[in-house]
């Protein structure tokens, strides 16, 4: 059986969000390549994840898709 963690990570890569019904949707923002200019380091693009606790429906079923 795979993880949370893994079953999430899967749902999205792909998408911009999953909705566990009755609870809340996780979204993703893209962030660009960041350069701190004091260290010279680069940080690389990434996407953001972020939790909404008012969107607890999801006319998609991504999360029960995925699962069966």
């Amino acid at each position: 059986m795979a993880s949370l963690n893994s079953i999430f990570k899967d749902i999205l890569l792909t998408n911009d969000s999953i909705t566990v019904p009755g609870f809340g949707t996780f979204e993703t923002a893209y962030q660009s390549a960041q350069l701190d200019e004091k260290t010279g380091v680069i940080y690389p693009p990434t996407k953001l994840v972020t939790f909404n606790q008012t969107k607890t429906e999801d006319s998609e079923n991504k999360l029960v898709n995925y699962l069966t």
